[in-house]
């Protein structure tokens, strides 16, 4: 047999041979050249080629299809009839665009399959069947074969990771995001937990670009937008410094946020935020807790004594000249007797009575604040009073101090108090007018308590 028929038929040749008959598109009486192009391309194409007559038989297959299918040229037919037919129901097939093969064919469809070779082995392939019909003859499919087992396992493995990444992702309290820039730029992406912590379900916050400009809170509004406008500005960049600002829940409850983003230029070169957005309300409110205990008294809540030095200091380099400036210091008398009698629970809870009891007092007395320096000693400053005003003020914290009183051991317990008091002016020093109302309460103390001791204005 000679010329392509000899290719085809594969009598007395190497793989590249049909495996039931001739294949009627190549007869034998097509030129030595031709067969010899034939043979080159088929051959030595890495793509699995045959083809199958309308009643089945196979009449070609290149030595590709026998190497992919792990079979011989007498094993082919049978294998190839069980595992090459066009897809059938229930699988999944698209159409290919028929301008890549012959002006006379027309394409019909593309199909992956997982392939039992013949040797029991599996591959993933790439299947395409063309239909190519011969003069009036009846038609034939040709089929190609490429094995994308391994972009099909590289496929599964991204598959994998991404799962693994959104589980990942969904988990953390917090919420991812990708968003672009600007006030109603669109979300692209947005984790489940913006439902936990905003009141809003993913999709209603991805339909809605300004969603995020408009739950920002009034105050910080400015603030935000101008941090956006700065971010994108900048440009690709791994990490940028954390913006905490507050934002309105769906109920219109505010809770402070800290978000993180970085920029990233998409496939235009547009800048887009990957980001993460966490409720920090409770860091916030331990900040603020620790910001307010630095500056204030643990049990009455009054302010401490560096923070009432620091507040007398501030009052004497602000006042006018001529402006005058009080210090009332009021000592508890035989307090120590209540904790000795009946416990450090019993004095403490006298402590925060007589605290109360001074608020209440001096709350709608404007220019005063209210200090506990320690122990059982308290301090009012008072700005813009004279001698008399002062005094008044001084009596007014007699009676908050003794109106003050708790239950312990079946007693009502009370105090009374030393009071001394001091004017300062305009470049005064804190301590020493602070040390002059502590010498005028402790002449009262040694007079018997329960009056208030005066130190000459200086």
């Amino acid at each position: 047999m000679t010329g392509l028929d000899g290719v085809l038929t594969g009598a007395g040749r190497e793989p590249g041979a049909a495996v039931d008959r001739p294949c009627a598109l190549h007869p034998a009486t097509s030129g030595p050249s031709d067969a010899g192009i034939f043979r080159t391309v088929v051959d030595t194409s890495p793509v699995g080629l045959a083809v199958v007559e309308c009643d089945g038989c196979v009449t070609y297959v290149n030595p590709s299809m026998l190497r992919l299918a792990h079979c011989t040229n007498r094993e082919f037919g049978a294998w190839s009839r069980e595992s090459l037919a066009p897809p059938g129901h229930g699988e999944v097939a698209e159409p290919v665009d028929p301008e890549r093969f012959e002006p006379d064919g027309s394409t019909l469809v593309t199909v992956e399959r997982l392939l039992r070779l013949v040797d029991g082995t599996t591959i993933w392939a790439l299947l395409e069947f063309t239909r190519v019909r011969s003069g009036e003859g009846p038609a034939s499919t040709h089929i190609r074969l490429t094995d994308v087992t391994e972009r099909h396992r590289l496929l599964t493995d991204l598959q994998v990771a991404e799962a693994q990444y959104r589980v990942l992702v969904e988990r953390i309290p917090a919420i991812v995001y990708t968003a672009e820039p600007g006030a109603d730029g669109r979300w692209l992406y947005v984790s489940p937990q913006i439902e936990r912590m905003l009141g809003f379900t993913v999709e209603e916050w991805m339909a809605d670009p300004t969603l995020w400009y408009r739950q920002v809170h009034a105050d910080d509004v400015a603030s935000a937008l101008q941090s956006d406008v700065d971010l994108a500005s900048r440009g690709p960049s791994p990490s940028t410094s954390p913006l905490t600002y507050r934002m309105y829940r769906r109920d219109r409850s505010v809770i402070w946020v800290r978000d993180s983003a970085s920029v990233v230029l998409d496939p235009d070169g547009r800048p887009i935020y990957h980001g993460v957005l966490a409720d920090v309300t409770a860091e916030k409110a331990l900040e603020e807790r620790l910001a307010y205990l630095a500056d204030h008294d643990q049990l009455t809540g009054l302010l401490n004594g560096g923070a009432f030095a620091d507040r007398l200091s501030a009052a004497l380099d602000a006042s006018a000249p001529g402006e005058l400036v009080g210090v009332v210091f009021v000592d508890l008398d035989k307090f120590k007797a209540v904790n000795d009698a009946y416990g450090h629970a019993a004095g403490d809870a006298l402590l925060r009575q007589i605290g109360q009891s001074l608020v209440a007092s001096f709350r709608s007395l404007s220019g005063t604040a209210l200090g506990r320096l320690g122990g059982d000693e308290f301090a009012i400053l008072a700005q813009g009073v004279d001698e008399v005003g002062l005094e008044r003020i001084a009596a007014r914290a007699l009676v908050a101090v003794q109106r003050a009183s708790v239950q312990a051991g079946g007693r009502l317990l009370g105090a009374g108090a030393s009071v001394g008091v001091a004017l300062g002016r305009h470049g005064d020093a804190s301590g020493e007018l602070l040390s002059r109302a502590d010498q005028a309460m402790y002449r009262a103390k040694t007079r018997g308590g329960g009056r208030v001791g005066r130190a000459r204005t200086a």
